[in-house]
């Protein structure tokens, strides 16, 4: 029945009820209408969508994207189903689909192999070699290739040719990781699908965690690390963490994958900066002006994103207050004031000055503090949680990435 005031989902026939009032009938109980999709949503390829069509026998199932197109004004969406044969095209405007991140029952009732075929699809046995040894762990592990893209490294149990079924000690990296995945935020989660190459579930420690415990003085266990730029690693001691802990070292991990495909999206963004400037001087006449804020109010007029690399100057500010302030004695030069002195000679005034300065740019946390590298991986996952302050610096760059990738596909 609909209550007063309200009207009934598009294309539902609406009768009068034998004791008055309206309603309309639904099938297959898959009448009841989903929530308006967010505002200005659109989602990633790889993305869990659920079909929003009031009435149809289609209505909240679940599916994953698979390829975005326009047409004009309108965006729409292939999809393919998630448990079910078939998929479609919808479209974006019409509010055809909705975002669908796993629910409590699915958490709870979901095994690995389900989360596994979920988020990578159908796997196979690698098409280069069957088996690998990997270098880290100087072990010789079952190679799998999937849908989504990366490797999966696990130590299989004899003649048994499916992923899930493994030793028991990778077995404990495998379901940790995949129980993890559920906790994690989607942009992060797709941005390691897309980033990693390899995901290892080792049966052994990170053998590196000696030399980490003697650096930093105490005893340090991995639950999960990043080697090189593409290559994840989910250890053993992953079980002692519960999977909401597990997913924000595995967004910390995603982090450096971002990192490093925004290095090389800076190379490309100077590129497009240095081609917008020749057209613009080519078809309008307008000359690069010599200084920096009329080149950037231009830009900002034109819609051109903010440099992705820019970042990094606000990371140097910080580290030059941090240098000044841990040498206090020894001569030090102050950008923000303009001064040369040690930190233990200027008035608290100046001081108050310098560290306002960098207010916007300080580490989130303690590891953050460690190297640019913890600075901006750290940032990341505070972002991707919700924790990060929308006046940090990094917050603005984060929020920019995607656009500048757009920008660059134009």
């Amino acid at each position: 029945y609909i209550k007063e005031g309200q009207e009934a989902p598009a294309g539902m026939h609406v009768k009068e009820g034998p004791r008055g009032g309206r309603y309309y009938e639904t099938s297959a109980g898959r009448g009841r209408p989903l929530g308006e999709p967010p505002k200005d949503w659109t989602p990633k390829i790889g993305d869990r969508v659920r079909i929003r069509l009031p009435g149809d026998d289609w209505n909240g199932r679940l599916a994953r994207v698979t390829n975005l197109g326009r047409a004009g004004d309108q965006v729409s969406a292939y999809i393919q189903g998630i448990g079910w044969e078939g998929g479609g095209n919808f479209v974006m405007s019409s509010g055809q689909l909705v975002p669908a991140p796993y629910s409590t029952t699915e958490k709870k009732e979901m095994t690995a192999r389900d989360i596994l075929i979920a988020e990578f699809g159908e796997t196979s046995r690698s098409a280069t070699s069957a088996t690998q040894i990997d270098i880290e762990t100087n072990l010789e592990y079952d190679v799998y290739d999937t849908e989504a893209g990366p490797q999966l490294w696990v130590k299989k149990e004899p003649r048994e040719d499916k992923p899930w079924v493994v030793t028991k000690e990778s077995a404990v990296s495998l379901e940790a990781f995949m129980r993890a995945l559920l906790e994690m935020p989607t942009d992060a989660m797709q941005a390691m699908k897309e980033g990693a190459q390899r995901i290892v579930f080792s049966p052994v420690g990170n053998p590196h965690d000696r030399k980490t415990s003697q650096m930093i003085g105490r005893k340090f266990t991995s639950a999960a690390s990043l080697k090189g730029s593409d290559r994840v690693y989910v250890w053993p001691a992953s079980k002692k963490f519960d999977a909401g802990r597990l997913a924000q070292v595995l967004t910390h991990e995603a982090g450096h994958i971002v990192d490093h495909l925004r290095s090389n999206l800076g190379a490309q963004y100077q590129d497009g900066l240095r081609k917008f400037w020749a057209d613009l001087q080519e078809n309008e006449g307008i000359l690069l002006p010599a200084s920096i804020r009329e080149q950037e109010a231009i830009e900002v007029e034109r819609g051109i994103p903010p440099d992705p690399n820019k970042w990094q100057d606000d990371w140097g500010r910080w580290k030059n207050v941090e240098l000044g302030r841990g040498s206090p004695g020894a001569l030090h030069y102050w950008p923000s004031i303009q001064v040369e002195k040690p930190w233990r000679e200027l008035s608290q005034a100046a001081k108050h000055l310098i560290e306002k300065n960098v207010q916007n740019a300080l580490p989130v946390s303690r590891y953050a503090s460690t190297n640019e590298k913890e600075y901006y991986a750290e940032a990341y996952a505070w972002y991707q949680l919700g924790a990060l302050p929308g006046d940090h610096i990094m917050y603005a760059h984060f929020d920019n990435l995607e656009r500048t990738k757009q920008w660059l596909q134009q």
